[in-house]
Formats: C-alpha cells, sequence, structure tokens
C-alpha cells in the first residue's frame, strides 16, 4: 500500500486513539481482558457490572435490586442468583427506557432482527458506543485484520449500492472511507453481484472478505463451478457472520477462497460478541460476561456443558443487558489459548440459521430478507416467507393485521425481492419454529413437498 490515502487509512486507529479518550479507553479495557488470569479478568468485569447496576437501579431500570446483592462480589458465580432478562423481559421495560430517552440526541434507538423471536426494541448511548468501538477491533485484530486492510463484505442490502446506509455529515463520510469497506450482495443477488465482488477483491491483494454465511457459499460455488478460485495465501482473512457455519460449508469456502475461514458471531443486540483466533478457540470479547445456563431449571452450568446463553454487556449504559437470554445455545469454558490470549471462550455454539432458497428463475435468496422487511415495519412483531407455489408465497406475521395500505407495501416490497413474484400478506397467532425454537423465516408449503425448514437447518 502506499499513497496518502492509505497512509490514513492505516493510521486510522492510532489517530481515533489519540484523538478519543474513550476510543483509547476500549482499546486498553481489550488488552488487558485478554491478558489475565482467570481470577483477575472475573474480579475486572464484575468490578464494573457492580456500577452499571447502582447506576440502572438509581434510574429506576431493574426490576429487582441487585446492587447490593453483588456487593463485593469478584466472581462471576455470584450472578447465580440475579434475575434473567428474557426478550418478553425487554419488551416490559421499552416503555421506561423510551421515556428516558426518546428525546435524547444522545442515545441511539435499536431493533433486533428476530431471527431467535420477536424482535425487540432498546438503547445505546453514543458516549458508550465509542468506548465499545475501541474494543471491537481488538475482536477484528483477532480474526486477522490490520488497520488500513481494505474490506470486501457480501451482506444484506440492495444489489448496485455500495453501502448499507450512506454516511451521514462530513465525520460519516470520513469514517466510512477510512475503514477501507466495500459492501456488495444483497438478500437476493444475481450471479453479476458475485462477480464484480471477486472482481474488486482480486484487485486488492491481502484483503479481507467477510459476510453471511449462505452468500459466501453460494460465490465459493459459482467460483469452483467456473474456476475462478483465489490462489492459497491471495486473502489476508476472511470471516463467516450472521448465520451457523457448518462444516462442508467452511470446506468449499476454505476451498473456493484459499483461506482459513473464521467464525464471527454476535447479536443486533450485542454485536461482536465472539470471533475465531487462528487456533481456532471462538473467544468472548471481554465488554461481555457470557453465561451457559438450564433451559428449565435457570440453574448455571458446568464448564464446556451446553445450555441457554446468557449475556451481560458491560459496555451499554443505557439499556441494562444484565444477564439477557440470547436464544442461542452453547457452552461456555476459559482458555488459555495458544494464540496467546487469555479469557473465555464459546466451546460449543449453537445459533440462528437461515439458509437460501431458490427462484424458479435460478437466483438464490438468503432467507434473512425477512429480517429486512422487519426493519421497516415495527408494527409487525415476527414474521415468516412461506412458499406456497413456485411464483407464489405468503408473509405470515403476527402482531395484528396491518392496515390495507400498510400490507400492499410489504407485498410490493417483498414481491421486488423475489423477482416479482405473487405475495400475499397474512396474518397468524403464531409461527412455524426449528425443534430448537428457533423461528424459521423461510418454509416451503407447495403442493407434492413436505413442510420443511431450510436446507441448513437439516
Amino acid at each position: 500500500m502506499s499513497g496518502p490515502k492509505q497512509l490514513l487509512q492505516r493510521l486510522q486507529v492510532p489517530l481515533l486513539t489519540a484523538c478519543d479518550p474513550l476510543y483509547a479507553a476500549g482499546r486498553r479495557w481489550f488488552r488487558l481482558g485478554t491478558s489475565l488470569h482467570q481470577e483477575q479478568h472475573e474480579q475486572l468485569l464484575m468490578s464494573r457490572l457492580s456500577g452499571l447496576t447502582r447506576s440502572f437501579e438509581s434510574r429506576g431500570l431493574l426490576r429487582e435490586p441487585v446492587w447490593r446483592q453483588l456487593g463485593g462480589a469478584d466472581r462471576f458465580s455470584a450472578l447465580a442468583e440475579m434475575p434473567v432478562l428474557t426478550r418478553e423481559g425487554l419488551r416490559e421495560l421499552y416503555p421506561a427506557l423510551a421515556r428516558l430517552y426518546g428525546t435524547d440526541p444522545a442515545a441511539d434507538h435499536h431493533v433486533s432482527g428476530g431471527a431467535t423471536g420477536e424482535p425487540v426494541q432498546f438503547y445505546y448511548s453514543r458516549r458508550q458506543r465509542r468506548l465499545a468501538g475501541g474494543c471491537a477491533l481488538g475482536m477484528y485484530s483477532i480474526l486477522g485484520w490490520r488497520p488500513g486492510m481494505p474490506r470486501f463484505s457480501l451482506w444484506g442490502r440492495e444489489p448496485g449500492r455500495s453501502t448499507i446506509r450512506p454516511p451521514r455529515g462530513v465525520r460519516g463520510r470520513m469514517g466510512s472511507w477510512l475503514k477501507h469497506t466495500q459492501v456488495f450482495g444483497g438478500y437476493a443477488p444475481l450471479e453479476d453481484e458475485y462477480w464484480r465482488f471477486l472482481d474488486a477483491v482480486r484487485a486488492q491483494p491481502g484483503c479481507a472478505v467477510l459476510g453471511f454465511t449462505s452468500l459466501l457459499e453460494r460465490c465459493a460455488l459459482l467460483m469452483l463451478e467456473r474456476d475462478r478460485t483465489l490462489p492459497p495465501g491471495f486473502l489476508s482473512t476472511a470471516w463467516a457472520c450472521s448465520e451457523m457455519l457448518h462444516r462442508h460449508q467452511k470446506e468449499r469456502i476454505e476451498e473456493a477462497f484459499g483461506v482459513q475461514l473464521r467464525r464471527h458471531y454476535g447479536s443486533r443486540e450485542c454485536t461482536t460478541l465472539a470471533v475465531d483466533c487462528a487456533a481456532g478457540s471462538l473467544h468472548i470479547s471481554p465488554r461481555y460476561i457470557v453465561q451457559a445456563i438450564d433451559l428449565e431449571t435457570r440453574a448455571p452450568l458446568p464448564a464446556g456443558q451446553t445450555g441457554s446463553l446468557l449475556v451481560t454487556d458491560l459496555f451499554n449504559d443505557a439499556t441494562p443487558f444484565i444477564r439477557y437470554e440470547l436464544g442461542d445455545f452453547g457452552a461456555v469454558e476459559w482458555r488459555d489459548c495458544a494464540c496467546g490470549l487469555r479469557g473465555f471462550c464459546l466451546a460449543e455454539l449453537t445459533g440462528r440459521t437461515a439458509g437460501l432458497f431458490t427462484l424458479e428463475s435460478g437466483t438464490q435468496v438468503t432467507a434473512l430478507f425477512v429480517v429486512g422487511v422487519l426493519d421497516y415495519f415495527p408494527q409487525i412483531h415476527q414474521c415468516q416467507a412461506v412458499r406456497t407455489g413456485a411464483t407464489r408465497f405468503e408473509m405470515r406475521y403476527t402482531g395484528g393485521p396491518l392496515a390495507p395500505e400498510t400490507a400492499r407495501e410489504l407485498e410490493t416490497m417483498t414481491s421486488r425481492l423475489l423477482e416479482g413474484a405473487q405475495v400475499r400478506a397474512v396474518p397468524v397467532e403464531e409461527l412455524g419454529l426449528s425443534p430448537t425454537g428457533k423461528l424459521i423465516p423461510y418454509r416451503e408449503e407447495m403442493p407434492g413437498s413436505p413442510l420443511r425448514p431450510p436446507d441448513n437447518h437439516r
């Protein structure tokens, strides 16, 4: 890399650290949290949690007083008696959050995607997001990313647009430029979009590639079919996100891209939760406390035993994500990893799966387009695309009937994403769930075809 633009991009992290004390603090927290022994690590995170709970109690955002209960506690075992925050609990809390932050310019409103159940609404303080940003780049460094390294991504957006949302203001445009990230794909990428993506990647040796698992797999299949694979070592790193990564997908993607594929695990509520290192450990970010509990008894499980995952976010001082139930399953254990980092890792992960389905034209669509539809219709609680014929779909949803004009807007938007297919919006009482209780974003009910979830649920 050479030239003033490339130099500035390499200096992005040092410049942000020098100019933003909160960003620098997040970087220091990452380095400290991944270097301590287990007892010291737990003491560090519990001390921050104690301060957070006291602040939340003073604002009336905790259903039960827990700060005194934590008084002096320095190990995660002290959390066992604290209440679990469910999605239903967060929905009940939301009116209080809206009263506190609804008109606060320092707070940002967010909505979860609903891949593991009914979407929830919550808030982040912009101040804490800067702190989280410093820590997040530490997590990207585990994935193999370095400042100035170009990133090319395949994920949800309309084909033909270079960013998910246009950056706002001078600071936003400058930040976008410095991040050196280009977005390709979309919920229903055409084959040409994959080749545009690959042409951009081939022009930047040593770059990073990331995206939805199903989209990376589809791109890999095209590369293998057309004998257009990348030589080993051409990419610096690659990682898959937003969907579960199965072994056959990992093998295909690695064969096509010539690089070890890593996992990026997170959620809209908690962003980057855990990432793969070169040694294969799924490191949990030190901004979180993650625990596994028994789904029925709610009791904490021993290290390495799979249960429902609870996450405590230490960098969100607006919404009390304390022992928040994500809706995913996994096992947690401490590791002194061969990569040189210490910390808690996900020894096992059973998360959400979306998958691809094929339209009559041959275009493959990721079922995550349903999440994008939810962003535009907040009155919908849950949504599911059901295919009833080759070119007929029903968008089934819960939350009560939509106004006629809103239902038509939903049908028109979905039809456009599905290449003009006939779409009917249908209100229902309940939607089909997977055997593990996950909301299945797409299913088929075509004549002569068994009712089934997407292929990678099998």
